[in-house]
């Protein structure tokens, strides 16, 4: 973070339920449980604060820092200009476990914005128009993500797929470019690497898996630091053993064997932060 936003006073009611920074890392924006969001430009240090219409459950900052995406917990959204202005209204599928997915900003270009609705995602433009329908799921979406280049949609769903969308230049629509069938159960979260050629995303089939555009998987094992007497481990998840031998397995790497719901990658593309879950009646 700069030096000169140490320290910086951001004057907001209520309490601070997240504080974040867009992708160009230019503003620092977040929302608090008073119903408040609230912006900061790190380039002049100018504050700016609004009130909205529901409790909040996330918000996304477009890359340029114009535009905000306001999901409310009742599963409806709206977008604004960063001053306030409110610009249109979305409905989308939030959910008891991941909704950090939920809506994407194009990087540039014609479209604004990609946001799950139902089993579906739907595009926007800056006006509110919805310009296209991404159909092909069969159940509920759950996280939607844009190439960083705006060339390619991905979608992941509870019908265990996740779909690859672009821009069909001869029917003037999106349509499905490749369809990645590989997990076996709720795949919760997608997202692109920073150079838009890799996909990596998460199951509640135990398993985190990389792909390519082609829907092939190039990297076959990952290997990952244990707080165990064993250390460093590795395992290869073509073999599944997650599934298949948890009991013979579960004793060494217990961490590891629940439902991961949420699989980002970190310094751009060299490592993976993964987030599990666990049913607990209790």
């Amino acid at each position: 973070m700069p030096v000169k936003l140490l320290p910086a006073k951001i004057t907001i009611s209520g309490t601070v339920l997240s504080l974040r920074m867009n992708k160009a890392g230019d503003h620092l924006f977040g929302w608090t449980d008073s119903k408040e969001v609230f912006t900061c430009s790190i380039n002049d240090m100018i504050v700016r604060s609004f009130e909205t219409g529901d409790e909040i459950e996330i918000a996304k900052m477009s890359d340029n820092g114009n535009y905000l995406a306001v999901v409310y917990k009742n599963s409806k959204g709206d977008v604004f200009k960063i001053d306030g202005e409110k610009l249109f209204s979305f409905t989308t599928n939030v959910n008891q476990l991941m909704n950090e997915r939920l809506v994407s900003f194009f990087p540039s270009g014609n479209y604004l914005l990609a946001v799950a609705e139902e089993n579906r995602a739907r595009i926007y433009d800056s006006t509110g128009a919805g310009l296209f329908y991404l159909t092909g799921h069969t159940g509920r979406v759950n996280s939607i993500d844009i190439s960083p280049d705006g060339r390619f949609v991905v979608t992941a769903s509870c019908d265990k797929k996740a779909i690859i969308w672009n821009f069909n230049h001869y029917t003037k629509k999106f349509s499905v470019y490749n369809t990645f069938t590989a997990h076996k159960d709720t795949v919760w979260s997608c997202e692109f690497n920073n150079t838009g050629k890799f996909i990596l995303t998460a199951s509640a089939d135990s398993m985190v898996k990389i792909w390519n555009l082609k829907c092939e998987e190039p990297f076959v094992y990952f290997y990952f630091l244990s707080n165990s007497i064993h250390g460093y481990c590795g395992f290869s998840p073509s073999y599944d053993v997650r599934l298949r031998k948890t009991e013979k397995h579960f004793k060494y790497m217990p961490q590891y064997y629940q439902k991961a719901y949420d699989a980002r990658f970190a310094t751009g593309h060299g490592s993976i932060i993964a987030s599990n879950y666990i049913y607990n009646k209790n």
